[in-house]
């Protein structure tokens, strides 16, 4: 019997994770998490590991991502680009400055953000998690070319 459609019910979409799910490997790959919410932090997390992937944090402040910056090797980035602390315009410095691809999510357009977090890959909030990391496994895959 087929499923029958309910007026007013939401529509579950499939996410891009479930539809390109090869693309999404982050198999031994470690991934900076910088992120204030402890929510978004601990679901990011959880992606990052069925994906594959080593989480490296999650840093809650830019003083903490500044000190996993230097101090843990990891291969990319997820930045909120405001903290609790401040903008998260330093870290992507360093990790532009270092060749580290990054994904930057962020509840303001991207006309708003500092510089050096306006060039990068951009995702606006609220995130989708299997967007986000199909977004950081195409940066990995560009940075490896």
């Amino acid at each position: 019997m087929p499923a029958r459609k309910i007026p007013g019910a939401a529509v579950r979409r499939t996410p891009r994770s479930v539809m390109t799910n090869k693309k999404m490997s982050l198999e031994g790959r470690r991934i900076l998490i910088v992120e204030d919410d402890y929510l978004q932090a601990t679901m990011l997390r959880r992606r990052i590991e069925r994906a594959g992937g080593t989480v490296v944090g999650p840093a809650w402040s830019r003083a903490a991502g500044l000190l996993l910056v230097d101090g843990e090797p990891f291969d990319g980035a997820v930045l909120d680009a405001e903290l609790a602390d401040g903008s998260a315009e330093p870290i992507a410095t360093l990790l532009a400055t270092r060749g580290v691809p990054f994904v930057v999510v962020a509840a303001n357009d991207r006309e708003y953000l500092p510089p050096a977090l306006r060039e990068a890959r951009y995702m606006g909030k609220p995130v989708d998690h299997g967007d986000l990391l199909a977004m950081v496994a195409d940066s990995l895959r560009e940075r490896a070319r």
